[in-house]
Protein backbone atom coordinates (compact mmCIF):
# COMPACT_ATOMS: atom_id res chain seq x y z
CA UNK A 1 0.00 0.00 0.00
CA UNK A 2 1.30 3.44 -0.65
CA UNK A 3 1.01 6.57 1.23
CA UNK A 4 -1.45 8.45 -1.90
CA UNK A 5 -3.62 5.57 -1.43
CA UNK A 6 -3.51 5.31 2.60
CA UNK A 7 -4.51 9.06 2.20
CA UNK A 8 -6.88 9.25 -0.76
CA UNK A 9 -8.95 6.02 -1.58
CA UNK A 10 -11.93 6.35 -0.10
CA UNK A 11 -12.60 4.77 3.25
CA UNK A 12 -15.39 1.72 1.94
CA UNK A 13 -13.09 0.35 -0.72
CA UNK A 14 -10.30 0.59 2.42
CA UNK A 15 -12.37 -1.90 4.21
CA UNK A 16 -13.26 -3.67 1.48
CA UNK A 17 -9.98 -4.86 0.75
CA UNK A 18 -9.04 -5.34 4.57
CA UNK A 19 -12.41 -7.73 4.72
CA UNK A 20 -11.04 -10.12 1.70
CA UNK A 21 -9.32 -13.20 3.36
CA UNK A 22 -5.93 -13.86 2.21
CA UNK A 23 -5.18 -17.51 2.26
CA UNK A 24 -2.98 -18.06 5.02
CA UNK A 25 -0.17 -20.35 5.29
CA UNK A 26 -0.93 -23.58 7.24
CA UNK A 27 2.05 -24.16 8.75
CA UNK A 28 2.40 -19.92 9.99
CA UNK A 29 -0.97 -19.88 11.35
CA UNK A 30 -0.21 -22.68 13.39
CA UNK A 31 3.06 -21.48 14.86
CA UNK A 32 1.38 -17.72 14.99
CA UNK A 33 -1.10 -19.24 17.58
CA UNK A 34 1.86 -21.25 19.74
CA UNK A 35 4.24 -19.06 19.50
CA UNK A 36 4.43 -16.58 22.78
CA UNK A 37 3.93 -13.17 22.61
CA UNK A 38 7.41 -12.21 23.73
CA UNK A 39 9.33 -13.84 21.04
CA UNK A 40 6.97 -12.87 18.13
CA UNK A 41 7.78 -9.31 19.55
CA UNK A 42 11.38 -10.26 19.81
CA UNK A 43 10.90 -10.97 15.76
CA UNK A 44 9.41 -8.24 14.50
CA UNK A 45 11.76 -6.02 16.69
CA UNK A 46 14.62 -8.28 14.76
CA UNK A 47 13.26 -7.41 11.52
CA UNK A 48 13.18 -3.82 12.27
CA UNK A 49 16.82 -3.61 13.01
CA UNK A 50 17.51 -5.84 9.76
CA UNK A 51 15.54 -3.58 7.84
CA UNK A 52 16.47 0.08 8.96
CA UNK A 53 15.56 2.05 6.25
CA UNK A 54 12.18 0.07 5.28
CA UNK A 55 11.13 0.60 9.17
CA UNK A 56 11.71 4.42 8.97
CA UNK A 57 9.82 4.91 5.49
CA UNK A 58 6.83 3.43 7.29
CA UNK A 59 7.51 5.29 9.75
CA UNK A 60 7.34 8.46 8.47
CA UNK A 61 4.34 7.44 6.39
CA UNK A 62 2.38 6.29 9.32
CA UNK A 63 3.20 9.44 10.93
CA UNK A 64 2.43 11.64 7.52
CA UNK A 65 -1.34 9.83 7.44
CA UNK A 66 -2.24 9.78 11.19
CA UNK A 67 -1.89 13.38 11.00
CA UNK A 68 -3.84 14.07 7.58
CA UNK A 69 -6.13 11.92 8.97
CA UNK A 70 -7.16 13.18 12.33
CA UNK A 71 -5.92 9.14 14.19
CA UNK A 72 -3.58 8.04 15.90
CA UNK A 73 -2.45 9.47 19.48
CA UNK A 74 -4.44 12.37 20.69
CA UNK A 75 -7.18 11.59 18.27
CA UNK A 76 -9.57 11.10 20.92
CA UNK A 77 -8.25 14.33 22.89
CA UNK A 78 -9.37 16.59 19.69
CA UNK A 79 -10.90 20.25 21.32
CA UNK A 80 -13.00 22.01 20.22
CA UNK A 81 -13.09 26.02 18.90
CA UNK A 82 -13.49 26.82 22.82
CA UNK A 83 -11.17 24.97 23.44
CA UNK A 84 -12.79 22.06 26.12
CA UNK A 85 -12.07 18.75 24.93
CA UNK A 86 -13.90 16.37 22.97
CA UNK A 87 -14.97 14.16 26.64
CA UNK A 88 -14.63 15.13 29.66
CA UNK A 89 -12.47 13.02 31.42
CA UNK A 90 -11.84 12.69 35.13
CA UNK A 91 -8.04 13.46 35.11
CA UNK A 92 -8.97 16.55 33.06
CA UNK A 93 -11.16 17.89 35.44
CA UNK A 94 -8.53 17.45 38.06
CA UNK A 95 -5.79 19.05 35.62
CA UNK A 96 -7.58 21.92 34.77
CA UNK A 97 -10.64 23.16 36.78
CA UNK A 98 -8.59 24.69 39.61
CA UNK A 99 -6.89 26.50 36.79
CA UNK A 100 -10.05 28.30 35.90
CA UNK A 101 -11.11 31.27 36.48
CA UNK A 102 -14.95 32.17 37.23
CA UNK A 103 -15.78 32.92 33.39
CA UNK A 104 -14.62 29.68 32.29
CA UNK A 105 -15.33 27.41 35.09
CA UNK A 106 -18.88 28.35 34.65
CA UNK A 107 -18.66 28.11 30.80
CA UNK A 108 -17.32 24.56 31.24
CA UNK A 109 -20.46 23.63 33.88
CA UNK A 110 -22.87 25.02 31.34
CA UNK A 111 -21.26 22.39 28.29
CA UNK A 112 -21.34 19.85 30.74
CA UNK A 113 -24.89 20.29 31.57
CA UNK A 114 -25.74 20.14 27.93
CA UNK A 115 -23.93 17.22 27.57
CA UNK A 116 -26.21 15.40 29.87
CA UNK A 117 -24.20 15.54 33.21
CA UNK A 118 -26.35 16.10 36.15
CA UNK A 119 -26.04 17.93 39.57
CA UNK A 120 -25.05 15.30 41.05
CA UNK A 121 -22.06 14.10 38.77
CA UNK A 122 -20.76 18.39 38.77
CA UNK A 123 -21.13 17.95 42.78
CA UNK A 124 -18.98 14.57 42.90
CA UNK A 125 -16.80 14.73 40.37
CA UNK A 126 -16.36 18.78 39.37
CA UNK A 127 -17.17 21.15 42.53
CA UNK A 128 -14.38 19.53 44.47
CA UNK A 129 -11.63 20.83 41.66
CA UNK A 130 -13.21 24.40 41.30
CA UNK A 131 -11.11 27.11 42.47
CA UNK A 132 -12.92 29.11 45.23
CA UNK A 133 -13.10 33.12 44.95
Amino acid sequence: MGILWRLFAPKPLKKARRSVRKVAHPVRTVTHAVTPKPIRQVRHALGTVAHPIESAEFAIENRVVHALNGTGKGAATTKRHDGLPARFTDQWIRRTMPRLNPEQTAHAVAVMRQRGWTDDDLRRRVYPYVRKG
